[in-house]
């Protein structure tokens, strides 16, 4: 009954495959959740391939704290780093795609824009500094 309504994109958008790998493991480090590096890319470039997006990383550096140690400080690396993302295509990001970007505990969105006829949609998450 209901695909005897849809017509043309709608289905297209109905019958699409949309699964992905799933939610990548983490571990909690103070307050914001560390996803393993590797596991958050696979996730993120099977979104990019569901959706057609090409997508693009910015690796972070290694966070690093000054810690006072007698008359001076020195730096300690913390392990983890903010990594930047970017989709790029032809379509509008939808809804699934937030949503399983979503998937990703310490990802969050920077901007969306249309440039060039094109959609680039920037994401950041904070993961293991290295593979």
């Amino acid at each position: 009954e209901i695909s005897a309504c849809l017509v043309g994109s709608e289905m297209c958008i109905r019958d699409r495959l949309t699964d992905v790998t799933p939610m990548p493991p983490f571990l909690p480090r103070g307050k914001a959740p560390i996803v393993k590096r590797d596991a958050a890319a696979r996730l993120l470039m099977d979104i990019a391939r569901v959706e057609s997006y090409r997508v693009t990383f910015n690796w972070g550096n290694e966070n690093t704290r000054r810690v006072p140690r007698g008359d001076t400080y020195i730096t300690e690396n913390l392990g983890h780093a903010s990594h930047k993302v970017q989709f790029i295509g032809e379509q509008m990001p939808g809804a699934q795609m937030i949503n399983n970007l979503a998937k990703i505990p310490s990802l969050f969105l920077v901007n969306v824009e249309r440039s060039n006829d094109r959609w680039l949609l920037s994401v950041e998450f904070y993961a293991e500094a290295n593979l």
